[in-house]
């Protein structure tokens, strides 16, 4: 199910390709054969790729929210409005041996001492759900600091958990592992 829910929602690149394809050939018949059935089918093709497409933009799935949000995070500590991104810090973090308010001290320490300008994603984090109210994440990114400081890489494993008010981060720690 996770799969049709990724193809069909999050990634229809396949899925365009296919009924584009689907499209090409029926057109191709329709041009040998002069059927209206062939021209039909083949804007049948087409009108569904268009329905996907609409579907794709209105529904948001909870991997594109907590993307989302890893996002609004990485803007909030490069305009150095760490009120914003401590929104996604769950009241009852745990992480990294900090708790929420230690954790958002800890970052905007760094933020002012290592003058982070700017948050480069490497790669799509890669979001695994675990079941409707957890999820395991994994982001990759550069951090360009000063004028001068060269970029830095981190990694971070964070573990989200849903609220009504929507995802939040329950865990982080950084990943030592090493980048590509």
């Amino acid at each position: 199910m996770d799969a049709i829910k990724r193809a069909f929602l999050e990634d229809p690149l396949y899925v365009y390709a296919a009924l584009g394809i689907a499209a090409f050939v029926l057109a191709a018949a329709w041009y040998e054969r002069r059927r209206r059935l062939w021209l039909n089918l083949a804007a049948c093709a087409v009108l569904l790729g268009v329905g996907v497409g609409l579907v794709e933009h209105l529904v948001v799935t909870d991997r594109e929210r907590i993307v989302a949000a890893l996002h609004e995070i990485a803007k909030a500590v490069e305009t150095r409005q760490l009120d914003r991104a401590a929104e996604y810090v769950d009241e009852d973090y745990g992480g990294w041996k900090l708790t929420r308010k230690a954790l958002i001290a800890a970052g905007k320490l760094a933020v002012r001492t290592y003058d982070i300008r700017e948050v480069r994603f490497v790669g799509q984090p890669t979001v695994d759900l675990r079941g409707a109210a957890g999820a395991d994440c994994r982001v990759r990114t550069v951090v360009h600091r000063g004028e001068a400081g060269r970029p830095v890489p981190l990694s971070w494993e964070l573990e989200w958990i849903k609220r009504p008010g929507g995802w939040r981060i329950r865990r982080a720690r950084p990943s030592f592992d090493p980048m590509p």
